[in-house]
């Protein structure tokens, strides 16, 4: 999978892009940018947070969702985050009506796929992965878990550290 934010990043409007993320940041205490991942087959929507770093937190991304879906969940899982009641490792039956789980990322597996968080914190940071089931609730880790939904989010807590 390839992700190339850098481009983003680069482009004429990036500062602006910039300073509108710095004012959500300023007023939330985190932003959600929304990207995508290009893989052979696929493009696959991609958001995570960028500004919980800054408060000792990790960020969080999610894959394969629509943006609308991906913004809810994140915003509430940032939300618990910050409470410090969103577990790790384990099943939450519903953040924003739907089951998930967070799983660590270490920083080196999450770099590529964060640029903007990394870029704000001056470096790599640790990030959750919120995982979503199937249509039959299973996790990629469960027996049988749905091939085109393991196609649409990659699992980056189980790369290599």
């Amino acid at each position: 999978m390839a992700h190339d934010e850098r481009r983003e990043l680069s482009t004429p409007g990036a500062e602006a892009l910039t300073e509108k993320l710095e004012d959500i940041i300023q007023r939330h205490g985190h932003a959600v940018v929304f990207t995508e991942e290009i893989t052979d087959t696929a493009r696959v929507p991609m958001a995570y947070t960028v500004g919980l770093a800054a408060a000792g937190l990790a960020e969080i991304v999610v894959f394969g969702l629509p943006s609308e879906v991906s913004q809810v969940l994140l915003n509430d899982a940032a939300q618990r985050l910050r409470r410090d009641e969103l577990p790790v490792d384990e099943k939450i039956e519903r953040l924003a009506s739907m089951p998930v789980v967070f799983k660590r990322v270490p920083p080196v597996a999450a770099e590529q796929h964060i640029m903007m968080a990394n870029n704000r914190a001056g470096q790599p940071v640790e990030a959750l992965q919120l995982v979503w089931p199937d249509q039959q609730s299973r996790f990629p880790w469960e027996e049988a878990f749905d091939e085109q939904c393991a196609k649409a989010q990659p699992l980056l807590f189980a790369r290599a550290h």
